[in-house]
């Protein structure tokens, strides 16, 4: 019995000498996909959910776009079960017309979603398990991507102006007295080098045919951004404001470009064209932090080919890997529990899952 640790001591030895390293590749971050998740065919399943959330606990929240609902389920061996409904499409108290998207905040006990329709972020207290009471409703100065509450502030990666007419894309409002601290200038987010290059180019196609979308998510006192038009990740301290960049591109990942044959087709409306240019491209479709690396999304090119890759917080690039499965878009990540979900959906039926993921460090 003594014998086998020496013996395989001699081996790493042997194996070093002859230019073999047996240990790399160890302690490599990367993803283990786990498990699908349908909802159950008992339940009524979200018509079009724009994203979603799970708690610690393991409940799925997802506001349903369409119905104008937000949908709690929970597990149920192999199958999502709906065990509550939050609202009802319409106006008035307790109604939603177009709930999308969403975040939950563990250590504060908070859900919020943003409504397009209502151009608000309702911010609910979770009581109990399933019991979400409404405390407060922020209105946003334009549709946003990406909302997440930061102790007293809530963030929201959206497009506003100050008084200047100066544009930004992520700015936060005190809970308390509603004060509003802009914190990315749209310049910034987009790669130009001031607001006035900004402000000639704002009008034009080119950003539109890329897209608009922005992500982010709050490590302490720090933001990491993405726009889906570049993979350059934007730092931005909430307390000096101070904004730096990092990003690695690989060989899998092409930047996106507006194209001529992609100009003509959104101009002509001709959405088939549209989608196949895109698909030549590659989209950032998110970001999530824990407190050792900032995970970046990308899609691309093709469909349904995603790639994680990982930084530390620093901003030093240590890989990136495939995402297995079919993985959508739509995804939370549990910094707790270290998993990754995506709310994918069959294209041809139109039926909805979730795949669940573990991140290894």
């Amino acid at each position: 019995m003594e014998q086998k640790p020496r013996l395989i001591t001699v081996l790493l030895v042997v194996l070093m000498l002859l230019g073999i390293n047996p240990l790399v590749g160890v302690n490599k971050p990367g993803i283990q996909f786990i498990e699908k998740i349908e909802f159950s065919p008992e339940s009524e399943s979200p018509l079009v959910p724009r994203a979603f959330c799970v708690t610690d606990d393991e409940l799925f929240i997802i506001p349903d776009y369409q119905s104008g609902n937000i949908k709690i389920y929970e597990k149920s061996g192999k199958y999502l079960e709906l065990i509550k409904t939050i609202g009802q499409k319409g106006f008035g108290q307790n109604k939603l017309v177009k709930p999308a998207f969403c975040f939950y905040n563990k250590e504060e006990s908070k859900f919020g979603v943003m409504d397009f329709g209502l151009r608000k972020v309702f911010i609910y207290d979770r009581i109990g398990r399933v019991e979400f009471i409404l405390k407060k409703a922020i209105y946003c100065f334009d549709l946003g991507f990406n909302i997440q509450i930061s102790g007293n502030r809530l963030l929201i990666s959206g497009h506003k102006t100050d008084k200047n007419e100066r544009h930004y894309h992520l700015y936060s409002v005190d809970l308390k007295n509603n004060e509003v601290i802009n914190l990315l200038p749209s310049y910034q987010k987009y790669g130009f080098n001031s607001h006035r290059e900004f402000e000639v180019e704002i009008y034009k196609d080119n950003i539109g045919a890329i897209g608009i979308n922005g992500w982010f998510d709050i490590q302490g006192d720090v933001v990491f951004f993405v726009w889906e038009g570049d993979l350059r990740i934007i730092k931005i301290n909430i307390k000096s404001q101070e904004i730096t960049t990092f990003g690695e591109k690989t060989s899998s990942y092409i930047k996106p470009y507006a194209s001529k044959k992609l100009l003509e087709a959104r101009q002509n409306r001709n959405f088939n064209v549209t989608r196949s240019e895109k698909e030549k491209m590659s989209f950032v479709r998110n970001i999530f932090t824990n407190p050792k690396y900032v995970l970046v999304i990308y899609e691309g090119p093709n469909p349904k080919n995603f790639r994680l890759q990982f930084y530390t917080l620093e901003g030093t690039f240590k890989g990136e890997v495939p995402i297995p499965g079919q993985p959508n878009w739509k995804m939370w990540y549990d910094k707790n529990g270290n998993f990754l979900y995506s709310l994918s959906n069959n294209s041809d039926k139109g039926v909805y899952f979730i795949l669940k993921y573990k991140i290894l460090e």
